[in-house]
């Protein structure tokens, strides 16, 4: 995949008012459409607009799951034991390293939104929030230095 490629398609997004995946500007990047045949899958209007956009959030799912196969073939081999993430297993500073924390950060934080989890695990999570956290401050500087 070309550099261009990944990047026009990273940092995307799926919008619901408009039921389109967007750039991080805002601007469309895929308009999901089908709405003449969504529509009558469904007796309801709601089910037909929730389905509509569940399509689009598998399709950005989709792209991102391409993007991060992509960006996980990085060959670690030839970078130095200090320079990898023991966290992500990925290059400090990369895309792929910084995705990877702003991932597991915010799938902890979708979690707590809607369940309490035991106590045991929420302790567990908030030492790896804290872990991630401390080396994304540390290691800020060096975000983009590697592709």
């Amino acid at each position: 995949m070309n550099e261009k490629l990944k990047n026009y398609l990273s940092d995307l997004h799926y919008s619901e008012n408009v039921t389109a995946i967007l750039d991080v500007s805002n601007q469309k990047v895929l308009d999901i459409r089908g709405w003449g045949r969504i529509i009558y899958m469904f007796e309801e209007y709601e089910e037909g607009e929730a389905f509509q956009n569940e399509v689009g959030k598998f399709v950005l799912d989709a792209i991102n799951e391409k993007l991060n196969n992509e960006l996980s073939k990085i060959n670690t081999d030839v970078l130095a034991e200090d320079q990898i993430s023991k966290e992500t297993n990925s290059p400090i500073g990369s895309v792929h390293w910084y995705r990877t924390i702003l991932g597991s950060t915010k799938r902890i934080g979708e979690f707590l939104k809607y369940k309490t989890p035991p106590e045991k695990e929420l302790r567990s999570w908030g030492e790896t929030l804290e872990i991630l956290s401390k080396e994304m401050l540390s290691n800020y500087d060096k975000i983009n230095q590697k592709k």
